[in-house]
């Protein structure tokens, strides 16, 4: 499984820089070979999945156990033929400080990452 390194794109404040066009960073958010993405996690990402009429499924990894024991992946939803938004994520979703997603049929996925850097 190869994983597609994002950066984020922080979303603008008001001002000359907005608005955050999203339309062209999915369009540059191709996966290629990859199965899914992943990003150094500051809690303050969100991911803008656009899916295709074939749909896609998603899941994301836990990287913290209880008591020793794993914890499944969450699997939320993914809207085939529309823009979905997942996140922000919790530190203890991830690995290291590392997020991980992954993406059943990566082929129908497109995506960009955005960044809020406001207070939350």
């Amino acid at each position: 499984m190869t994983l597609l390194t994002l950066t984020p794109t922080q979303l603008p404040r008001t001002g000359s820089s907005a608005p955050l066009n999203l339309t062209t960073l999915i369009a540059a958010g191709t996966l290629g070979s990859n199965s899914g993405v992943t990003w150094a996690n500051t809690g303050r990402e969100f991911l803008v999945i656009a899916v295709a009429s074939g749909g896609s499924t998603c899941s994301i990894p836990i990287g913290t156990t209880i008591e020793g024991q794993a914890v499944a992946p969450l699997t939320p939803t993914l809207t085939a033929s529309a823009t979905n938004v997942i996140g922000p994520f919790p530190t203890d979703e991830t690995l290291n400080g590392v997020m991980t997603v992954n993406f059943g049929t990566a082929a129908n996925v497109t995506v960009a990452l955005v960044q809020y850097v406001g207070v939350i």
